[in-house]
């Protein structure tokens, strides 16, 4: 009997298992789908399918490559198949996925939509295509016959992406013509050629060096994250200490911007001069003080006069929030800081031109800063009462395994940035 389609197996679930994938995969529901072939059309679309992925941990996504590696996309699998592949049981990770609808079918025919591939990238567990010309041959013997040179080339290649751009694929020599270590590894079948500029470790040979396996064991579990005890008093001693004296030198750039404001940029965002000035009179560095100057405009309290010669003014909000209760000006700056597209952190770097990226500039904008900040905080607040993590690298390790896909290029500096921007606030102690 045939693997049923997406549609097909949809149409059998029930409305409690429908329910929970549009309220998992709520772009599916936006209009409603008027039946279950829209509802699959929608379902296997590639942006469709890298959004379920998102907040998928590290060891799912790897049942997802284990199941794409053996060809699920275009046939049915075994998922005993699929199992061998990852080297241990997927039991509860394949019950994700078929809540998802990202894998139907039973565990002798198992399918995924077809644009997983393009979704997820063309290389599944950052592996290449399977060469036939391998099939029976001692892949040991055979790698124990090339140099250190071809041999540090295929380790590179065989973590993976397994291709690589080089001029040398761009004609066939034969072995004992060969200069360099992609023509001999050509030569010898150990590595494919792609194009006359790109070559690809097979399959068969990316497994082998890496030692069988074609997933680290260890990469499966969810890193440690240590922790150690604190006191509640003394965490709310130390960030009620940190609030004020962040509360008091916002007070002190507003008041120092009111008498004497900086001017913006042509290109907008605040000078460096200024920046240096503001930090000198502060005494704090220039980090802090571009996360004051960024809160504040965030908070509606300082803004573009949008004047002839445009300067960073106070706003009509700020006599109010000066004459607020503590408690409330706090409550507006750390909100401001909650909900803030923006990321601090980016400030001094280099944009894609190695132009310096200056504070309150467009080039900070990142709309999906927000949900990133909730994430890490949410991490935090999950951790046993009065227990700490012990260091911020060890958090950013354990986030990236719970959503490896989520975060972009800035993954592991946001978590840094948000955990100091969050002390600084007193929202960490």
């Amino acid at each position: 009997m045939p693997a049923p389609s997406l549609a097909d197996w949809l149409r059998q679930e029930s409305d409690d298992a429908l329910a929970a994938l549009l309220r998992t995969r709520r772009d599916l529901s936006t209009p409603p789908p008027s039946d279950t072939i829209v509802l699959a059309t929608r379902a296997g679309t590639p942006g469709s399918v890298a959004r379920a992925c998102e907040d998928l941990d590290t060891f799912t996504l790897a049942v997802l490559d284990a199941l794409l590696l053996a060809g699920a996309d275009t046939e049915p699998v075994a998922a005993a198949e699929a199992a061998r592949l990852v080297g241990t049981g997927i039991g509860e990770p394949l019950a994700l996925l078929r809540t998802r609808a990202l894998v139907w079918g039973e565990d002798d025919a198992l399918r995924v939509p077809p644009s997983a591939r393009d979704a997820l990238g063309p290389f599944p567990a950052g592996l290449g295509s399977s060469s036939p010309s391998l099939t029976g041959t001692d892949i040991d013997a055979a790698l124990a016959e090339v140099g250190e040179d071809e041999r540090a080339l295929l380790t590179t290649l065989a973590a993976g992406p397994p291709i690589g751009r080089t001029r040398d694929a761009s004609a066939d020599v034969p072995l004992e013509r060969a200069q360099n270590p992609v023509q001999r590894l050509l030569a010898r079948g150990l590595l494919l050629r792609r194009d006359d500029q790109t070559v690809e470790l097979p399959r068969e040979l990316g497994i082998a060096l890496r030692g069988g396996s074609v997933f680290e064991p260890a990469s499966l579990r969810e890193p440690e994250l240590p922790v150690h005890p604190h006191q509640r008093s003394t965490v709310d001693s130390t960030a009620a200490g940190e609030a004020m004296e962040f509360l008091r030198q916002t007070e002190s750039m507003l008041r120092s911007w009111s008498e004497m404001p900086p001017p913006v940029l042509k290109s907008g965002g605040l000078g460096v001069r200024e920046l240096k000035k503001l930090a000198k009179d502060l005494d704090v560095d220039e980090t802090r003080v571009t996360l004051l100057a960024e809160i504040a405009v965030g908070a509606g309290l300082v803004a573009d006069s949008e004047t002839t010669a445009p300067e960073w003014v106070p706003t009509t909000l700020t006599d109010s929030w000066l004459a607020s209760p503590t408690a409330q000006r706090w409550m507006t700056v750390a909100q401001a800081w909650l909900e803030l597209p923006r990321l601090p952190g980016l400030a001094g770097g280099r944009d894609a031109k190695d132009k310096p990226i200056a504070p309150l500039s467009e080039d900070l904008r990142r709309p999906l800063a927000p949900t990133s900040r909730r994430r890490i905080l949410l991490a935090l607040a999950a951790l046993p009462d009065g227990a700490g993590v012990k260091s911020t690298d060890e958090l950013a390790a354990a986030l990236a395994w719970r959503a490896s896909r989520r975060g972009g290029r800035l993954r592991d500096e946001t978590v840094h940035w948000t955990m100091a921007e969050g002390t600084a606030l007193g929202l960490i102690g």
